[in-house]
């Protein structure tokens, strides 16, 4: 077992796993008023660890805000770090659309995912809250 994989084994028994529902993106249509809008498919229920925040390593503390602005993320937003190993989890597809998670309610895009699978299994994803 490699350090990474057993540094993220102790890690998941601090941090459970919950359920969240996740929906992936399918396609941009436009609507009957002409505008584009993103189409998705149903909620599904997956397995995840959830931490608020950026987060750049499992069970690590969030990065500062000038990381935050060094990767183009907008500090004042409402951001989790998820860990799943389910496969089906993209990012930001086509024009700026991309799967969503919802967490206690509210929806996220997920805007990045990061596959650890070679060393945990597992993949990393931002999210950011879906602001109306």
């Amino acid at each position: 077992m490699s350090i990474l994989a057993s540094v993220h084994k102790i890690a998941s028994s601090l941090i459970p796993r919950q359920g969240i529902e996740w929906r992936k993106f399918n396609e941009n249509v436009t609507s009957a008023a002409g505008r584009i809008e993103a189409s998705y498919g149903n909620w599904q229920s997956i397995l995840a660890h959830v931490q608020p925040g950026i987060v750049s390593s499992f069970g690590g503390k969030n990065i500062s805000e000038k990381d935050y602005k060094d990767l183009g993320f907008d500090f004042s937003h409402v951001f989790y770090t998820i860990w799943t190993d389910d496969t089906r989890l993209s990012s930001v597809a086509h024009q700026g659309s991309s799967d969503q998670i919802k967490i206690a309610g509210k929806i996220f895009n997920v805007i990045q995912v990061e596959n650890w699978d070679e060393f945990n299994g597992w993949k990393r994803c931002y999210c950011e809250e879906v602001i109306a």
